[in-house]
């Protein structure tokens, strides 16, 4: 999913926000991003990261202070990458898909505006991803996800008997019949 698509950028423009037309945003099946924990991680991670913001490539300085380390570097906890205080305010949260697929953990996370925005434009459309094909342990994890696919199968049986027999096939009542 390429955000320089005229209806998602639009979309996002309408928001406010214009990234850089070089951003592209993968969908959802990665692993789960979890924030570098104590300041040699931190230092690794944005060192890997090329010491620059991943949306608008301004370069990311450490403070002065050696006591604030990092600061003007924030996590974004969809990309896994490390955003200036421009592009990620700290206060934007949503829910990351990667983390229901795999753990079903709802809990909202920090993301930056890029990742909101995007997030928010796919939020809640069709399901985007099979979850038997991702994580098939998670059936045997929550209970009611196991019922309702069994439920699904039931219905997919019980449609097909429904085609083969003809007094099961709905018609809907005619006009002259109200």
């Amino acid at each position: 999913m390429c955000i320089r698509d005229s209806k998602n950028r639009n979309a996002m423009l309408t928001q406010g926000y214009d990234p850089p037309d070089q951003v592209v945003i993968t969908l959802l099946t990665g692993p789960v991003m979890h924030k570098p924990q104590g300041i040699d991680e931190k230092s690794a991670a944005l060192k890997h990261q090329g010491y620059y913001c991943k949306s608008c490539l301004r370069s990311l300085k450490k403070s002065a202070n050696p006591l604030r380390g990092w600061d003007a570097a924030v996590f974004c906890f969809y990309t896994g990458y490390y955003f200036c205080e421009q592009c990620h305010d700290r206060t934007q949260l949503s829910v990351i898909p990667a983390r229901v697929v795999q753990d079903w953990d709802f809990s909202e996370h920090m993301v930056s505006s890029l990742s909101h925005t995007f997030l928010d434009i796919h939020r809640c459309q069709t399901p985007m991803l099979c979850v038997s094909a991702i994580n098939p342990a998670l059936y045997d994890k929550v209970w009611l996800l196991r019922m309702v696919r069994e439920l699904r199968v039931e219905l997919t049986a019980l449609n097909a008997v429904g085609l083969r027999c003809n007094c099961l096939l709905y018609t809907s009542p005619s006009p002259r019949d109200s």
